[in-house]
């Protein structure tokens, strides 16, 4: 029965162990994606795991490999795909259109038609 129990635990902690190893390894291999995302407060998604907003974002340690970036803001939503080799250091850049709207229609620098001559204005 003692073995039996040894074993058991054995088997779990060497689990557990390889567990950590293999989450240690995406760390390890030095490929880094550099995030360049706006607004703020768009929400980084990363193979379906939220990693948190553009604000606090902005470099992330990932394993080799294709994987699945989702921004989202305010009900907009961009999906792309990195592909990252070994001891890359990728930058993607995305920014949402900023939903503010123009004070007025001539803030793109153009002037204001000029007003109609003969004109009575009461």
């Amino acid at each position: 029965m003692k073995r039996t129990l040894s074993f058991i635990c054995a088997a779990a902690m060497l689990l557990a162990s390889s567990a950590a190893l293999a989450k240690g390894r995406s760390d390890k291999s030095g490929s880094k994606l550099v995030l360049k995302i706006g607004p703020p407060d768009t929400e980084i998604w990363v193979d379906g795991e939220k990693k948190g907003t553009a604000d606090k974002v902005t470099e992330l340690a990932l394993s080799p490999g294709t994987h699945q970036l989702d921004l989202k803001h305010k009900g907009d939503e961009h999906i792309d795909q990195v592909v990252i080799k070994k001891g890359q250091k990728l930058s993607f850049a995305w920014k949402f259109e900023d939903d503010k709207p123009k004070a007025s229609p001539f803030d793109d620098g153009t002037e204001a038609p000029p007003a109609p001559e003969n004109v009575e204005i009461k």
